[in-house]
């Protein structure tokens, strides 16, 4: 090993132990919840959303930063802060947050050559689509050479994978992913002038659809990729009975708000729409939070699987950053879904 392999490897292990420390402070959440009675009344939604965007708020750094779950380089800062301002992108309440997080994340993508996890480790594609998303919503500058080498990692088959791989030294990391496609076709999209690496993608993400639903490598159920296609505009009919099977197996977040959001996506009825809704009520925590489950697998980059035979332990955001997000998000679509 190299003398700046070496200190880069000090960096994050330092860096890491810092993050574990601080985590001690959310291993124990805040007693009692937040509401007394959870029938869906639009007063309840609006109370509901206010509390967790408060929470989500006073977590968020001056700069901008939020942070969440805890693997091996520390707690993600860049992938999580750019993951929550493209959750929330359309409340209307959740403007200021998402402003500050997308002048944290132009600050540092062309000196770091893109997002990633966080700043320890390399970008992905991942978080790069929804950071450049982010950056182009509030139409802050961004360096063109982002975006084309977001587009120039699109692999033969069309889609694309979570890490660029480098020479022949590749793992299962380097493989084309559907979620993770699905994301940098829709910011490739909304850039405009990627017409032919959209269209291919598009292609290789029918092609690996099972009964509608696009496989997941990085999570285990299919609620993370309902989430996706409803954000995308890639739920099709087919696809309903995926997200009421969701709604009727699912009791925690965010799993829970994640199919809350595809089953407004797909006009489920109004009586199962309420029932999720009633049961995120019945989840949020005095402080406005919503627990989080464990949701995120951390796959085994030998694994070249998707959906639920990938091989990884799963973790969850101890923070509750990432769940209150989506929580919140889900109330915010079905309150525009009773107004209409």
């Amino acid at each position: 090993m190299n003398t700046r392999r070496a200190r880069r490897l000090v960096r994050t292990l330092a860096g890491a132990s810092f993050d574990r420390l601080s985590e001690r402070a959310f291993r124990l959440r805040p007693r009692g919840l937040r509401h007394a009675c959870v029938t869906v009344t639009a007063e309840r939604i609006e109370t509901a959303i206010r509390a967790g965007l408060r929470f989500l708020e006073a977590r968020q750094d001056r700069s901008g930063v939020l942070r969440g779950f805890l693997l091996f380089p520390g707690a993600s800062t860049t992938w999580v802060t750019a993951h929550v301002a493209f959750v929330l992108e359309e409340v209307p309440l959740a403007r200021a947050l998402c402003a500050r997080a997308a002048n944290q994340l132009v600050s540092i993508g062309a000196h770091d050559g893109g997002w990633g996890y966080n700043r320890r480790v390399a970008p992905d594609c991942d978080t790069s689509a929804q950071a450049l998303m982010v950056i182009a919503r509030f139409e802050l500058p961004s360096e063109p050479f982002l975006m084309r080498n977001l587009a120039a990692a699109q692999l033969t088959c069309g889609g694309f994978p979570t890490y660029v791989g480098q020479g022949i030294a590749t793992t299962a990391w380097h493989s084309p992913h559907p979620e993770v496609s699905a994301l940098v076709t829709e910011a490739l999209r909304r850039a405009g002038g990627f017409d032919a690496a959209v269209g291919r993608c598009s292609q290789w993400l029918e092609q690996s659809m099972i009964a509608g639903v696009l496989p997941s490598y990085w999570w285990d159920d299919p609620a993370y990729s309902l989430w996706v296609q409803a954000r995308t505009r890639r739920l099709g009919p087919d696809a309903s009975l995926a997200v009421l099977a969701g709604l009727e197996e699912h009791r925690a977040s965010p799993q829970l708000a994640m199919l809350l959001t595809a089953a407004v996506a797909v006009n489920a009825p109004e009586a199962k729409l309420f029932e999720a809704a009633s049961r995120l009520f019945g989840q949020q925590l005095s402080d406005g939070s919503w627990p989080c489950s464990p949701c995120l697998r951390v796959t085994d980059p030998s694994s070249f699987a998707v959906g639920p035979g990938g091989a990884g332990p799963l973790v969850a955001d101890r923070r509750r950053i990432f769940s209150t997000a989506h929580a919140v998000a889900a109330l915010d679509i079905l309150r525009r879904r009773l107004l209409a």
